[in-house]
């Protein structure tokens, strides 16, 4: 059977979603991170005490949206806001301790999903499909004008 380019497409986003809700091994509702959670401490673990236009940029994220996130990683302790002191106008945004632990336990639980995710291809089938994946990712890159 060839599948179709839907059909494709389809198993390959199915694939990727299991990233999206789940990147934090938690028994609790409450304490899972999110997909756009986790990018966002991401973010901060690398240009902490940004500001929080910048940091809607660099995420490429409405500006409202990241507040929204925001607050959420905020009750859960694991960022802080602080007013810049040089623009008392501009918030900066920094990890607390408690949001780096939780930064590296999601990292680590991702690293656990892909090792199992890829464990049943062999290590010529990953290279195979890393090929693949880089091919098609080339070709997608091409300007696209819908009718």
């Amino acid at each position: 059977m060839i599948p179709t380019d839907t059909e494709l497409a389809q198993l390959l986003f199915q694939t990727a979603r299991r990233d999206n809700y789940v990147a934090m091994p938690e028994e609790r509702h409450d304490a899972a991170l999110y997909l756009g959670q986790f990018r966002c401490l991401r973010q901060l673990a690398q240009t902490d005490g940004i500001s929080q236009r910048a940091l809607a940029d660099a995420l490429q994220v409405r500006p409202s949206s990241l507040s929204e996130v925001l607050s959420r990683l905020a009750q859960k302790g694991l960022v802080e806001r602080r007013a810049s002191e040089t623009d008392r106008r501009s918030l900066l945004v920094f990890l607390t301790e408690q949001g780096r632990a939780a930064l590296q336990k999601s990292v680590d639980f991702q690293r656990q999903i892909h090792a199992d995710m890829f464990s049943a291809l062999s290590e010529a089938e990953k290279s195979q499909l890393f090929r693949l994946l880089k091919k098609v990712e080339r070709h997608g890159k091409k300007e696209v004008f819908l009718p």
